[in-house]
This record gives C-alpha cells, sequence and structure tokens, in this order.
C-alpha cells in the first residue's frame, strides 16, 4: 500500500505534468458540475437563469480546453486559461447573481486560487495566483463599496454559518499549504535521489584513473552493435609503446599522468565520431561510430602528435603509440573482433612502434 502511495506521490508532484493536468481538469470539471446542479435546481426554483448557464460554460470549457490540453502536451498553458477563465470570470458572475456571502461562492473563489498550484511551476504560478488575487481584492471592495451586498452582522442568522464556514476554509488550506509543503520536499529528495542514480549509473560505466569508459560499456556498445541491422564502425587498439620502461624511469605517478593525458586528448580528437575505452593498463580502444578510413588516420595521427608534444613540454621525454584499427562491417562474437584488432596492433609493435596498422581488405 505504502508502495503504492509513494508511486502516486512521487508521479503527481514531480515533473510529471500530464497526471497533475488531470486531477486539476477533474477537480475543476466535478465542481463546476455540481454547480450546475445545484444552479439548475434555483432555476426551477425560480432564481434565474445565468448561474446556471456559467457553470455550463465553464463545465464545457473545462472539458474542450482539457482535451486540447491532452493532444497537445501544453498543460500549463491550458491550466492557466482555465484557471483564469473560472476565476475572473465565472466565479465572479455567479458570486453577483446569487446571493453573494451568502452563497457557497466564496468557497468557490479560495478553492479556485488553490487549484492551480499543484500544476504550475516558478513564476507562472506566482504571476497567475497573484493576479487573481488581486482581482479578487478589488472585486469584493468594489462590491461593498457600492453596497452591492453588505456583511451579515453578528446577530444574524447567517453569521454562525459563515463563521463555520471560514473555520471548515482555513483548516482546507491549512492541510492544503501542509501537504504541499511536504510533497515538495518530497519531489526535491525524490529528484537529488535520481540525480544521484544517473550519476552512479555514468560512473559505473567510467574507468575511475582516466575517466574514459570501460570494458562494461564497451562490450555492451559491441553487443548492440552486433544486434543491428547495418553494422559499420571501426575500432582501433592503442598500446602505449615501452610503458613499463616509463613507469620504472620516472615513477608510477608520471605514468597515471600519461594515461589521463591520452584519454583526454583521445575524446577532444575524436568528438561526436566516437568514444574512447581503457581496456586494461595502457591499452585503450577507440571506437568510430562511422568507419571512414581517412577519417581515422587523420584522427589518430593527431592524437599521437598531440601525446607526444604534451608529454614532452610537461616532462621532457617521448611517448609513442602502436595503434591497430580493424573496420566492423559483419556479425562477429566481441572477443574475435577484440582478437583481430589486438593482433593488429602488436603488428604495429613488429613494425618498429610508433606507427597505425589497418586491417588489409
Amino acid at each position: 500500500m505504502m508502495g503504492k502511495i509513494d508511486k502516486l506521490l512521487g508521479q503527481l508532484f514531480s515533473q510529471n505534468d500530464e497526471l497533475s493536468f488531470k486531477v486539476f481538469c477533474f477537480s475543476i470539471a466535478l465542481g463546476s458540475i455540481t454547480a450546475l446542479v445545484g444552479c439548475c435546481l434555483c432555476f426551477i426554483a425560480g432564481v434565474g437563469w445565468l448561474p446556471a448557464l456559467m457553470c455550463l460554460l465553464g463545465s464545457l470549457l473545462v472539458v474542450v480546453l482539457g482535451y486540447i490540453g491532452k493532444q497537445t502536451g501544453h498543460y500549463r498553458a491550458v491550466s492557466i486559461v482555465i484557471s483564469l477563465f473560472m476565476n475572473i470570470i465565472v466565479f465572479p458572475i455567479l458570486y453577483v447573481t446569487t446571493d453573494g456571502p451568502y452563497s457557497c461562492v466564496p468557497l468557490f473563489f479560495i478553492l479556485g486560487l488553490f487549484l492551480c498550484l499543484p500544476v504550475l511551476r516558478g513564476k507562472q504560478r506566482l504571476i497567475t495566483f497573484t493576479i487573481e488575487f488581486l482581482f479578487y481584492i478589488v472585486f469584493m471592495w468594489w462590491l461593498y463599496s457600492i453596497k452591492y451586498f453588505s456583511f451579515p452582522s453578528r446577530g444574524h442568522e447567517m453569521y454562525q454559518t459563515m463563521m463555520i464556514s471560514l473555520c471548515v476554509i482555513v483548516v482546507v488550506l491549512y492541510i492544503y499549504m501542509t501537504i504541499a509543503l511536504m510533497t515538495r520536499q518530497y519531489g526535491i529528495e525524490r529528484k537529488k535521489a535520481n540525480d544521484l542514480n544517473i550519476a552512479l549509473k555514468e560512473q559505473s560505466y567510467k574507468d575511475f584513473l582516466t575517466q574514459a569508459y570501460n570494458r562494461i560499456y564497451l562490450m555492451n556498445y559491441m553487443d548492440k552493435q552486433s544486434h543491428s541491422e547495418c553494422i559499420d564502425y571501426g575500432i582501433c587498439m592503442i598500446d602505449i609503446d615501452d610503458f613499463k620502461i616509463i613507469n620504472d624511469t620516472y615513477g608510477h605517478t608520471i605514468g597515471d599522468i600519461v594515461l589521463k593525458e591520452l584519454s583526454d586528448i583521445s575524446k577532444d580528437v575524436l568528438g561526436n565520431c566516437g568514444f574512447v575505452s581503457r581496456f586494461g593498463g595502457e591499452e585503450f580502444i577507440l571506437i568510430y561510430h562511422y568507419y571512414d578510413k581517412d577519417i581515422i588516420e587523420t584522427t589518430l595521427d593527431e592524437l599521437r602528435r598531440q601525446l607526444k608534444a604534451s608529454i614532452q613540454n610537461s616532462h621532457k621525454f617521448d611517448v609513442t603509440l602502436s595503434c591497430g584499427v580493424y573496420h566492423v562491417n559483419e556479425n562477429k562474437y566481441e572477443v574475435d573482433i577484440l582478437n583481430e584488432v589486438d593482433c593488429l596492433m602488436y603488428e604495429a609493435k613488429h613494425n618498429g612502434k610508433d606507427c597505425v596498422v589497418f586491417k588489409k581488405d
């Protein structure tokens, strides 16, 4: 049971505008239909036809605009139109054409002000609420200044009923505001939890040292590609030449700097063409989403040039890379593809290192 309540609160008070909009329209429509029934009974009793007409217009408007909002997805804009129409046109006319302070329309005023709050956000909520609230103040001041209605005196038989109604309204508003504050905090905490989950998921696919993608992400990508209709991507295995000598000569801290520098420069030169993954130790995999030999050759030459210049400037020694490139254009097991590109990388090693070897077509 608590799980269902948690899910409902999460849907209603997070960013689910559609559900909030449905609740808002249902509440307005239910109130309008209820008032319509009451006004029709009053019309039969000879009170007048205008209140019933306004309730009918309000009900029809909510139905029509609710349908428009559902079809277009402009939930907040439609909510503002409905709220302004009901609070600035329908309710004031009902107030004037019924018994004013002796009717239940003042309750509609207050509920109408607060019903749109869960749907709207930020400035929209503040501006809409302020416009309607100021309108009510001016409207009520104008009515009583021209003595259209008079407030019941303390001894009047309606006075006690109005005071009880006012107390009920205050209690309802207190409960509403308490729930609103609680659910607002709930929404904030829920968003924090969702953001944290996203961040943790992202980090689970990243190598801690270099912040390149790890082998899990790489294998998932290759698995998805193997199930696609059109397989056509490039994979490059990179190995830092004589990396053990670098660690032994300059220390593991400098070796880590070389690894991070290789990862960062790889991301820059690849851009949107693909991604870089740390395969293990000093070996990295570059994935090109689309195979283009010229682009791959250009990016690898730029990567080798920038890495060599960067380490030479900062630590005064040369770093070279051996690269093997394989064109994946057919369905193969991931391990077979990695074996192919690994052999190409070792062929580059045997060719004297610091070079790129492509699979011969």
